[in-house]
């Protein structure tokens, strides 16, 4: 009894407690419709889930199932239970993963999606240190957003949108990178102070997808710089639209990442900023608040790797790119500070 008197609420109008095996049973019933199918499910014997479901409505006094419909539905209380249990056997789950996580230092699984080719196999084998079973889910960002909201993936690898909308998301600065002006390198000095509309009068913009982030980035920087240029070549890889700027077909903007990735031969290319009002993208590790065990670990090893790329495709030659990125938080907003006080 506690101070007033009462008989707590578990233990009203029975014996049994609302215990995590109980719950479990009673979202299996609802899951499949059926006593028999929940009890094949779950390993046990049909009677053990009718007195586990019987036990739990004596313990809080009503009725949870509705045995007359077929297959077995839950009844209006049952459905706000059904409801509730569910979100706590979720949590307990995530929190023997992260317990797990830290006594062990590895993490059981690790489903991460990543926007865009992914970054070779340097990163994928230093994860697999991290988690005994890995996942790497490609895609468009607007899919992988949607796959993280849904929780089919557990951290996503997105860029330009942190998706500051939604609340409970934790996120960590990957990347801040500027766009780049990419010119085949035969054209380099006879563009060397062209603008954008007399490039795009000899040889067609090689344009990313408007499907892709950054195929939407590129566009509302042209229109930043009131550019309506004709949508000739259009492509959603960066390995396709620098391939077409390394045969001559045209000029893009991306950034230097794409660059890197897409593994392009850098002597057939020439790279420039951008002629007018400079444009950053960042790259952004996302994931639920307090379900990702060893998140900083994971952004650690993705960041390296990234920066490791960068570092052997543009040191030497093209320092002066590796010097307008950022890496961490401190230095980004560093860096957008002082290109506000510049302007």
């Amino acid at each position: 009894m506690n101070k007033r008197g009462e008989t707590p609420p578990a233990r009203r109008g029975g014996t049994a407690r609302l215990s995590p095996k109980t719950l479990e049973v009673f979202v299996a019933v609802v899951d499949s419709g059926s006593i028999t199918r929940a009890a094949q499910q779950l390993g046990v014997t049909q009677p053990a889930v009718s007195i586990s479901i019987q036990e739990l409505e004596s313990t809080l006094g009503t009725e949870l199932i509705d045995r007359s419909a077929r297959p077995l539905s839950a009844t209006r209380t049952g459905l706000e239970l059904y409801k509730r249990a569910t979100h706590l056997l979720a949590e307990m789950d995530r929190m023997l993963v992260a317990v797990t996580a830290v006594a062990s230092k590895t993490m059981p699984s690790l489903r991460l999606g990543a926007a865009g080719p992914l970054m070779g196999s340097t990163w994928i084998f230093e994860l697999q240190a991290l988690a005994q079973e890995l996942q790497v889910f490609g895609g468009l960002s607007a899919d992988l957003q949607k796959a993280l909201l849904a929780r089919q993936v557990d951290a996503a690898v997105l860029s330009d949108h942190p998706m500051y909308e939604h609340a409970g998301l934790e996120r960590r600065l990957l990347l801040d990178e500027p766009f780049l002006l990419v010119l085949p390198r035969s054209s380099e000095k006879k563009w060397r102070k062209a603008s954008f509309r007399a490039m795009a009068e000899t040889l067609p913009l090689v344009r990313y997808s408007n499907r892709t982030t950054i195929g939407k980035s590129v566009d509302l920087y042209l229109r930043r710089c009131a550019l309506e240029l004709p949508r000739r070549l259009e492509f959603e890889t960066s390995s396709t639209v620098l391939e077409m700027v390394q045969a001559g077909l045209g000029w893009t903007i991306a950034t230097p990442l794409c660059i890197a990735e897409s593994r392009v031969d850098m002597s057939t290319i020439a790279l420039k900023p951008l002629p007018v009002a400079p444009a950053q993208r960042k790259l952004h590790l996302l994931n639920f608040t307090g379900e990702l065990p060893m998140a900083d670990k994971v952004r650690e090893v993705i960041a390296t790797s990234i920066k490791t790329l960068l570092t052997q495709s543009f040191q030497g030659q093209h320092d002066w790119i590796l010097k307008q990125m950022s890496f961490d938080e401190d230095r980004s907003m560093m860096r957008a500070t002082m290109t506000l006080l510049d302007k």
